[in-house]
């Protein structure tokens, strides 16, 4: 998997591509740094907010992961995620997975699905045994259509405990602003 940044212009005077050069001096070069500050203190935000759902999550082997709260805020969806880990040994993620999909899944049926990726994380990747943390990801417009769900799959880093948090049309379209 690659990372690219794309530079558009509407009336280019030639093609350049530049690669080799890193995220950070991208980032800091482009006039939409501040930009990227005011996210990060909106994800920030967002994790200081108090708890408001209590119906959506999954749990087992010692692990409990629970959506506190979904936000929308300026066209930009925060979802909060709380991971408990109740068991001895440590939940070390990998980069969790997030998807739009078909609601049902069916043998002959079409099945459709797509990967989205939130451009900013906030928040732990680690949790020791008998702690928890909490987590904030950002999504640009996200729309559910009717008969399918937003998937957020999460998998262990060298491990079996493996979970997915579904969320509704309603879950998403009930999402509070601050």
């Amino acid at each position: 998997m690659h990372t690219y940044l794309v530079r558009f212009e509407e009336y280019p005077k030639q093609l350049v591509i530049e690669a080799g050069k890193s995220v950070k001096s991208e980032e800091t070069a482009t006039p939409a740094a501040p930009a990227i500050q005011n996210r990060n203190t909106a994800l920030e935000d967002a994790l200081k907010q108090p708890k408001s759902l209590y119906h959506i999550g999954s749990k087992g082997y010692g692990i409990s992961i629970f959506c506190d709260n979904v936000f929308i805020k300026d066209d930009i969806m925060y979802v909060v995620l709380n991971i408990e880990n109740k068991s001895a040994t440590t939940y070390s993620l990998s980069e969790p997975r997030f998807s739009i999909e078909s609601k049902k899944r069916t043998k002959r049926g079409l099945v459709y699905e797509k990967q989205i990726f939130p451009p900013n994380i906030l928040g732990m990747k680690t949790v020791a045994p008998n702690t928890r943390a909490r987590m904030v990801f950002s999504f640009d417009k996200i729309s559910v259509l009717k008969g399918q769900v937003f998937r957020v799959c999460f998998y262990e880093s060298g491990g079996t405990r493996n979970y997915a948090v579904t969320f509704s049309r309603n879950d998403i379209g009930k999402a509070l602003t601050f």
